[in-house]
């Protein structure tokens, strides 16, 4: 087998990779990190990466977007268990729209 192959197989699934990286956000959260700084540091590192491998850099947005966007609809529905418990210490207000 080519050593793609190998590394295909082994590869956790897309939703096997979310819960170690949610897992590793949590584990930031209980060390005390800002959720605000685990947040941006968790984009900015997705961003760059995409940046770093994608041979046309504006093909990177459009997936860093639909994350963002399937993560608000998995949110709002509330249907999935596993998603990081809110943190009600903020230091923006409800509604705040950041730019």
């Amino acid at each position: 087998m080519s050593d793609a192959t190998t590394q295909e197989q082994s590869s956790p699934s897309q939703d096997d990779l979310i819960e170690r990286v949610r897992g590793f956000a949590r584990g930031l959260l209980d060390n005390g990190v800002a959720p605000h700084a685990v947040s941006f540091a968790l984009t900015y590192v997705a961003t760059e990466l995409g940046l770093a491998v994608a041979s046309n850099p504006v093909d990177v947005f459009p997936i860093v977007l639909s994350a963002v966007s399937q993560a608000a609809a998995s949110s709002s529905s509330n249907d999935e268990g596993n998603v990081i418990e809110p943190i009600s210490e903020s230091p923006f207000p409800v509604n705040t729209t950041i730019h």
